[in-house]
């Protein structure tokens, strides 16, 4: 199992360990794509889990991003955003209370989306079903990239790296073998 793989199958699992009428893990995914480069996926949210793994694979692939780099960066970032969902509350109410205010100054009729997301914001079943989406994803991450599971996570890198430097070694002449990197980039370049 990868980085990727056990950061994909936390999304998937946190999907449905959550309340309905939340945020779902197709959402996220989206979300965690969108800031990974990969459009707003809106299109296909069915597929958006897929999407957002076979970016974080491009980018480790193909960009030599650091799997465990990018997962732990991912993973850092989805607690501090699901956390902001709860603790940017005042500020979101305020915000639709002043879209409201517009609405009336302007003697328009308030949109029902504004109004649902107003209310849904001064909601205190909303506020808990929120601690319930940000208390299952750190019990499910705790779990899944606990010490141990992430110690055998870079076991398998450390392992991978050292094939990777032995088949580089193999494709070596007897006389590069003893040359630094400098002196077989040097000769690479001329």
């Amino acid at each position: 199992m990868t980085w990727t793989n056990v950061f994909v199958e936390t999304l998937k699992e946190w999907g449905e360990a959550i309340p309905e009428g939340t945020i779902t893990s197709e959402d996220l995914a989206i979300y965690l794509g969108m800031t990974l480069g990969t459009g707003t996926g809106l299109d296909d949210p069915e597929g958006s889990i897929e999407n957002l793994k076979d970016r974080i694979d491009y980018l480790v692939n193909e960009q030599s991003i650091v799997e465990q780099f990018l997962i732990e960066s991912l993973l850092k970032f989805t607690s501090d955003y699901l956390e902001s969902l709860n603790n940017n509350r005042g500020f979101r109410i305020i915000s639709e209370e002043n879209v409201i205010k517009t609405f009336e100054k302007n003697e328009s009729e308030i949109p029902k989306a504004v109004k649902k997301t107003f209310e849904k914001a001064k909601s205190v079943e909303d506020y808990y079903k929120c601690e319930v989406v940000i208390s299952q994803w750190e019990k499910i991450v705790a779990n899944n990239f606990s010490r141990i599971k992430r110690t055998e996570l870079v076991r398998k890198d450390m392992q991978s790296s050292m094939d990777r430097h032995d088949r580089f070694m193999d494709s070596l002449s007897e006389e590069d073998k003893d040359k630094t990197i400098g002196e077989l980039r040097d000769k690479l370049k001329g």
